[in-house]
């Protein structure tokens, strides 16, 4: 129970919050129990962890509208896609390391999906679930 409850911010933690879809979520009662959880208890904490990742994307979708949050994507599938097209990339933030023979040339006959359609499927997410195509990628 104390593992999933670390994990909701402390204004959840304190008291009810509003949520995007008029729903209100709050942890507070079980934090004030500390201990003695019932399978009832775990069961009505996941319910309000529910509440809240229904609204996650509504939630960061306002923020990005109102210009409050920069939204970040990485490419579906392939938080590494710069260093399958060039593994020099990995040199940029330590130029001595010891490099393999390049990873795109290994593998080229073998990828079922270039890391230019992951860039494409994970920003399609993005716009799917934000509306907007406007993203950064951060992942390399």
């Amino acid at each position: 129970m104390w593992f999933n409850l670390a994990w909701f911010g402390i204004e959840l933690r304190r008291g009810p919050v509003a949520l995007p879809d008029g729903r209100v979520a709050s942890v507070q009662r079980f934090v004030e129990q500390g201990r003695g959880f019932m399978e009832s208890d775990i069961e009505a904490m996941l319910a309000e962890q529910m509440k809240i990742l229904q609204n996650t994307v509504t939630l960061h979708r306002d923020l990005q509208e109102q210009g409050q949050i920069e939204v970040s994507v990485s490419p579906h599938a392939h938080p590494i896609a710069p260093l399958l097209v060039d593994t020099e990339r990995a040199t940029v933030d330590r130029p001595s390391a010891s490099l393999p023979k390049p990873f795109a040339q290994r593998i080229s006959k073998h990828r079922s999906r270039p890391p230019s359609r992951s860039i494409a499927t994970g920003s399609g997410g993005h716009r799917a679930g934000c509306g907007q195509r406007r993203a950064r990628w951060r992942s390399a």
